[in-house]
């Protein structure tokens, strides 16, 4: 008879969140109302060894999730917020309860959307990071240029 017995070893994480881009996809789509909008999608890798990363239903108002775009214009990328409101801040799903210390490795997704009447570029980049619960926040990270086609 053999007998054998292993150990899974679980990667070490700080509890600071890091975060590293995977891919930006610029699409249309169309709201309720039928209106164009402009989306970038943002996948990113999101690690946080403590795993107090989102805030989800109970508090909607408390953003994890920040972002910068910037927008080409006459061959020169500048902060959207300089031409037009931008609020492309979002609440990510709490992944673990309060009292569940276990590490987070996740691919996330966010749109971010915005009307094709308010945002008429059609070349940009998204700047990001993330805050957990206990308010370390992750690096910062970019896209690649995406352009609307």
């Amino acid at each position: 008879m053999l007998l054998s017995a292993s150990c899974v070893e679980y990667p070490h994480y700080p509890p600071e969140p890091h975060i590293e881009y995977v891919s930006a996809i610029p699409f249309f789509g169309e709201d309720e109302l039928g209106n164009k909008e402009k989306i970038i999608r943002i996948t990113f890798m999101l690690y946080d060894g403590d795993g107090d990363i989102g805030h989800g239903q109970a508090t909607p108002t408390e953003y994890d999730f920040f972002s910068t775009i910037y927008i080409q214009k006459n061959g020169t990328f500048h902060l959207l917020s300089d031409f037009i409101a931008n609020n492309s801040n979002y609440t990510l799903p709490q992944l673990r309860a309060n009292n569940n210390k276990k590490f987070i490795k996740a691919e996330v997704q966010i749109d971010i959307t915005y009307s094709s009447l308010s945002f008429p570029y059609d070349t940009a980049y998204v700047s990001f990071y993330v805050k957990d619960r206990a308010g370390n926040i992750s690096n910062t990270d970019s896209s690649d240029v995406v352009i609307f086609r």
